[in-house]
């Protein structure tokens, strides 16, 4: 739980051009800053076409000074000297002795470290990415995807740039341009075609996290889908929703040291453990029953703690003791030994951490394998004085997303949908009333979602209308009939929070957005005006939401 926000230096102090705003929590100092301080007159708005920054958010690198190794020939320290064209032919500021300007930003592709990134840009281009300190968890790291692929992330052939209509076939990826006119005017008709004959549950927003910020998440869009009163997506059974699920099935409520052990896959983390447990998939939960039987064994459960603070003791190592080490350790893949040393070392560990990670609620236990992992501690009493769970720390902010979202602007008995259901939905005509048209933004639900191919049968019928809104043309995009393109993260300001550490951080575009296309927020605004959603709250400006 955050309880206040602390800075490591003044907000009227002096700034760094490449430290964005970074807020912390009480338990991990947080320097607070702007990541483009911006006076009136250069402040821009979301929907600007032209570059519109100001000097006091970028570091100039001025021509002249020399090239250091490894860096693409530009001294990062001093200036530019190279007069080439980017990896991508472009004829850069470099290449005509300009000069070059650095960004502060955030990664916010889907990992837990949300990561700070300076960003250089190349008249209006985005030429290169790297870490950067202003935020101290990462300090300075960026992986080599980021690093290397984010210019053709923004300015490759992928990239959307107009609203499109399909031509051909649903998967075909035959489109023609159009105007943003004629492109809402297209999706209100058929939309309204839809809901006249189904209702408006007919009606199916299907996204997922995409950027992960928190207003082009969710928050004009899901305004539009609870005004219309389109069905409801329940979209946490995909991901993370079902180790919070576990969690609370376990302990009740979702909460706001050497040596290290490991399980899985051979990973970097497996590579640095004192013990890497590498089991067979889907063999969680067996593990965690063999350890609970060796604990018992070896005579170190906690039975006061348990007699006053566990409930359903006898029924979990009646399961428990099905599963014994030597057994575990066949059907697992890993040495008896090893699951011997695991429990001697968990009941000797003072405190005791337990962080089960992303990956396990993928499988189809997996609610069952966190349940069972995290039971652990409980038998050996070791839950506070120091000793904890990690699950993650997307609750570290509090977030008034009712606020944000206005989901008091749905019809009461509005369906949900669970997200993991959609391809079937979709492809039989199970529902009542049946899903005809769908809105897919901050996703690709033929590449996420299980059984691929009959969310591409479900995708590919004539008689379901599909809207895609997203960055670059995708598998799920190519069966849409009407494409609007989306600005990417570097052309729109946001706050990013992470699942990972306890640091909220501010971004301000970095660029432009590109041709002709827009932030989510903006889109989603065009799409209400469209549909005469006249209500206030659908007047927002990003800086209002």
């Amino acid at each position: 739980m955050v309880s206040t926000v602390t800075a490591a230096q003044p907000i009227s102090g002096p700034r760094s051009p490449c430290r964005p705003r970074v807020f912390g929590a009480k338990s991990s100092p947080a320097p607070v800053s702007p990541a483009a301080p911006q006076s009136a007159a250069a402040s821009c708005s979301p929907n600007s076409r032209s570059p519109c920054f100001s000097a006091s958010n970028s570091n100039r690198l001025q021509p002249g000074a020399t090239g250091t190794p490894g860096t693409n020939g530009v001294d990062l320290a001093g200036g530019s000297l190279a007069r080439v064209k980017s990896p991508s032919g472009h004829l850069t500021a470099r290449s005509l002795g300009m000069s070059l300007e650095e960004r502060a930003s955030v990664c916010t592709f889907d990992c837990p470290d949300t990561c700070s990134i300076t960003v250089t840009i190349d008249d209006g281009r985005v030429a290169k990415v790297r870490g950067s300190h202003a935020l101290p968890y990462t300090a300075g790291v960026i992986c080599t995807k980021v690093a290397r692929d984010m210019e053709a992330f923004v300015h490759g052939p992928q990239r959307l740039l107009y609203p499109l209509r399909r031509t051909g076939s649903k998967g075909s990826g035959q489109f023609e341009r159009i105007s943003w006119e004629a492109a809402l005017d297209e999706i209100h008709k058929r939309v309204d075609e839809v809901i006249g004959r189904w209702g408006p549950q007919a009606v199916l927003p299907l996204n997922y996290a995409g950027p992960h910020g928190l207003l082009a998440g969710d928050s004009m869009s899901l305004r539009f889908f609870h005004r219309l009163g389109a069905s409801q997506l329940y979209r946490r059974a995909l991901c993370g929703g079902v180790r919070s699920e576990a969690w609370a099935g376990t302990y009740g409520a979702v909460p706001g040291s050497p040596p290290d052990f490991a399980e899985g896959a051979n990973t970097k983390i497996a590579e640095q453990a004192d013990l890497h447990l590498q089991t067979l998939p889907g063999t969680d939960t067996p593990l965690a029953w063999a350890v609970a039987t060796e604990l018992e064994r070896a005579g170190k459960l906690d039975k006061e703690f348990i007699a006053a603070n566990v409930l359903g003791f006898d029924e979990f190592m009646a399961r428990a003791r099905e599963w014994p080490v030597s057994r575990a350790a066949s059907v697992c893949g890993v040495p008896e030994d090893q699951i011997r040393t695991l429990a001697e070392w968990m009941a000797e560990a003072d405190p005791l951490v337990v962080a089960p990670g992303n990956g396990l609620e993928r499988g189809r236990h997996g609610g069952g394998a966190i349940r069972a992992i995290v039971a652990l501690p409980a038998l050996l009493g070791k839950l506070g004085r120091g000793n904890g769970i990690v699950l993650g720390a997307s609750n570290s902010f509090p977030k008034t997303l009712a606020k944000l979202q206005r989901p008091d602007l749905a019809p009461a008995g509005t369906r949900t949908l669970n997200i993991l259901d959609i391809g079937r939905h979709l492809a039989e005509d199970g529902l009542d009333p049946p899903l005809r048209a769908v809105f897919i933004y901050n996703h690709n639900p033929i590449v996420v979602h299980p059984d691929q191919n009959r969310m591409r049968r479900g995708l590919a019928r004539e008689d379901v209308f599909t809207i895609g809104i997203d960055v670059a043309m995708t598998e799920s995009l190519a069966h849409c009939d009407v494409v609007l393109p989306a600005a990417t993260h570097f052309e729109y300001p946001d706050l990013y929070s992470s699942y990972g550490h306890h640091w909220l951080q501010r971004a301000e575009p970095v660029i432009a957005p590109l041709g002709e296309s827009l932030p989510n927020t903006e889109i989603f605004r065009r799409l209400a005006a469209r549909f005469g959603f006249d209500e206030p709250c659908f007047r927002a400006s990003d800086a209002e939401l």
